[in-house]
């Protein structure tokens, strides 16, 4: 116990020099967000945060040696998915040169790090599903890639973004409580502690204080790369307490949001990468609540999908039962957004 508290308050530090040092030298090379129509910021805010938080878990890993040397793919490629994002967020990498580097970081570690999705668990009640050796390393890339985007998708406000990742690392935690992890267990407590420093600098304290700094491009996908490999690393063995669908529900907000998003798009004949103003705090903004309660209204009910998993886990849930329930909490989510998309244009309409 003591071990860890003392890897979080020494991750904390790091993470909060890491901040205050990269914030200052963002600004005078140019890694920073420039203000436009579409956002809320007023003046160029330096996308450090991720960086940041990588900085911190590299030491951590140098300095400690709590990574698994069995990971060293994984480290590895985690520092390709930060030099994409900064890419982007230095460059502005065009959507799909940006997918393309992100498949093939999935498959680097899928191939040379070994890891890989083997079965998806007793989905229908009818056993569990066994994934072919076949087609094993391409759905981990699919799912890997699937996250990294529904994270980036998600991270439109102050604080959106590593608030939920926030809440799926506590779960990560106690998942990795009731398995004996101690592996996964430090490597979420550090994680959690990195996030928390970047939240004192990112979330709106106070409403009418803007955020320091953002995680940026580079921070939304290390984050998601992270959390889908714990979910993998923690839930594939057939015989382990936590199963895949348990992980699912750990990171339910962003798998909906992005899963209601892009089906609309295509209906609708748009690219489902494109941006646009129909993600879920867009429209509870939209509707009149102030930032800050939007994006603790979305922290709360990661909250409540976590505790969904972590309770189902506890009391050794059949897997179908949380497939099912899953399935039916995405619709109910598809038409409480479709409901609040509705009350929008009429508000939009009556103030015309």
């Amino acid at each position: 116990m003591f071990q860890n508290l003392s890897y979080m308050i020494v991750s904390f530090c790091f993470t909060l020099l890491f901040l205050n040092v990269l914030e200052v030298l963002a600004q005078r090379i140019g890694l920073v967000d420039t203000p436009n129509a579409r956002k809320l910021h007023t003046s160029p805010t330096p996308l450090v945060g991720g960086l940041s938080i990588f900085l911190t878990m590299v030491i951590m890993d140098d300095q400690f040696a709590i990574w698994n040397k069995d990971h060293q793919a994984l480290m590895s490629t985690m520092t390709g998915v930060m030099l994409i994002g900064l890419a982007d967020d230095f460059l502005g990498v065009k959507a799909r040169t940006k997918l393309l580097t992100q498949c093939l970081a999935a498959f680097y570690v899928v191939l040379l790090g070994g890891m890989k999705v083997t079965y998806l668990g007793d989905l229908l009640g009818t056993g569990n599903i066994l994934l072919p050796a076949s087609i094993q390393p391409l759905f981990t890339v699919i799912a890997l890639v699937g996250t990294i985007n529904a994270i980036n998708m998600i991270d439109g406000k102050d604080g959106l973004a590593a608030g939920i990742a926030l809440m799926s690392s506590i779960g990560f935690v106690w998942l990795s409580i009731l398995t004996s992890d101690t592996y996964h267990l430090q490597t979420s407590l550090i994680f959690i502690s990195a996030i928390l420093a970047f939240l004192l600098l990112n979330f709106r304290f106070n409403p009418d204080k803007p955020a320091r700094v953002f995680l940026g491009d580079a921070g939304c996908m290390m984050i998601a790369f992270f959390l889908t490999t714990l979910s993998i690393n923690l839930s594939q063995e057939v015989r382990t307490t936590v199963h895949p669908i348990t992980c699912v529900w750990v990171i339910a907000l962003p798998l909906m949001d992005m899963a209601r998003v892009m089906v609309m798009r295509l209906f609708e004949s748009k690219s489902p990468m494109a941006a646009g103003r129909d993600h879920l705090h867009h429209l509870l903004l939209d509707i009149g609540y102030p930032l800050r309660s939007a994006v603790l209204m979305m922290i709360a009910l990661q909250a409540v999908f976590v505790g969904i998993a972590l309770l189902a886990a506890y009391l050794h849930t059949p897997d179908y039962v949380l497939f099912y329930g899953f399935v039916v909490t995405l619709v109910g989510y598809c038409l409480m957004v479709t409901r609040l998309q509705r009350i929008t244009i009429k508000k939009s309409q009556v103030s015309y």
